[in-house]
């Protein structure tokens, strides 16, 4: 960047900060409101870091991503999907607690995890809340109930409502699956933005999305449905597969 764009954007970023910046849903909040300094070191220093993020991902490899699931996560899947299709009008805390209870009822280890981080270098502070859910005491699998929404900009491109278009609205996956739509989605986010002349803010960028699922998180198994009283987690055989399940799958010669 010459020093004449070093200025202007300096002078944006100051802009900015005069005016305060106010961002909802798991994004900076008051709880740890950091200095200008720390939104100019952000600025440039991930305009280095992140010059050899891989191009843009195509709708096919995103969906392929996005989509790739074992019968243990196309199970949680739908029934996550019934419950949110069900309830369309609730907050997504509240869709996060239903679909938590259904599956515990149905014999699982599930849970909300709450995720929360502190300023670090480039990487504002903020909090994300998701489900997670436990198979056979090993298995993790990540539940977003909109998880295209986590990676809303403004002013997208055509390609990258494609993207978010393609992404399913209940995601159910594995850790290393997330991951990888992660990258997929943050390499095109930056693209559109930078096509359309925005510069990418820090909350928008790969270090600050990967701690919403990839950063230090407490879980909760014990589910608020009052201010009175919880839903015990259960048993602690939950996690288990159900029976039945199992063997309806084994006749499909279909393992996990």
């Amino acid at each position: 960047m010459n020093e004449k764009g070093s200025k202007a954007a300096t002078a944006r970023l100051w802009e900015v900060a005069g005016g305060g910046i106010s961002v909802a849903g798991g994004e900076p909040d008051s709880e740890g409101s950091w200095e200008l300094a720390e939104l100019v070191d952000a600025f440039y220093n991930d305009e280095a870091e992140e010059e050899d993020v891989r191009p843009a991902a195509t709708v096919s490899e995103l969906r392929e991503a996005a989509e790739a699931a074992d019968p243990a996560a196309e199970w949680i899947r739908a029934k996550a999907e019934a419950v949110v299709a069900g309830s369309s009008s609730e907050s997504d805390e509240l869709l996060r607690q239903k679909v938590v209870r259904k599956i515990q009822r149905l014999g699982f280890d599930a849970g909300i995890c709450k995720s929360r981080w502190k300023t670090t270098a480039g990487v504002p502070p903020g909090s994300h809340e998701f489900i997670d859910v436990i198979v056979d005491g090993e298995t993790r699998y990540i539940v977003e109930i909109n998880l295209a929404g986590e990676f809303e900009i403004a002013r997208p491109s055509a390609d990258y409502v494609a993207l978010l278009d393609c992404i399913p609205k209940v995601f159910v996956g594995r850790p290393a699956a997330l991951e990888v739509v992660l990258e997929m989605m943050c390499s095109a986010s930056k693209e559109s933005m930078k096509n359309a002349g925005m510069y990418v803010p820090p909350w928008r960028r790969r270090k600050y999305m990967r701690e919403k699922w990839f950063g230090d998180y407490r879980r909760w198994m014990e589910i608020p449905v009052s201010s009175r009283g919880t839903v015990a987690a259960g048993p602690r055989s939950l996690g288990r597969w159900p029976e039945a399940q199992m063997d309806r799958l084994r006749v499909q010669g279909k393992s996990f």
